[in-house]
């Protein structure tokens, strides 16, 4: 995160994001499960962060960033997974 000057302390994962996986159920109605996105995926988050394929950053809020990361499965298909990372918000003077 030193990268894109950027002061994290904590990931925080959404509920939904296991969705699927534990347990095997939607937590909400709306939500979609991730039938791809398995134990071996989530492992591989925090490696793929240091090459994401992109990071944007929050316009108005300079300390949120969003990384797209890429993995693949062990079918050998692509999971696009962004990671939304929200910093303590700083005042603009």
């Amino acid at each position: 995160m030193k990268l894109v000057s950027a002061d994290f302390k904590e990931l925080h994962v959404a509920p939904h994001a296991f969705d699927g996986l534990y347990p095997a159920e939607k937590t909400n109605p709306e939500h979609n499960i991730h039938p791809n996105i398995d134990k071996d995926i989530l492992k591989k988050i925090p490696q793929v962060l240091a090459e994401p394929v992109a990071i944007y950053q929050d316009k108005d809020n300079n300390n949120r960033f969003i990384f797209i990361t890429d993995i693949t499965d062990k079918k050998g298909a692509t999971v696009v997974i962004p990671v939304d990372f929200k910093g303590i918000q700083t005042e603009q003077k």
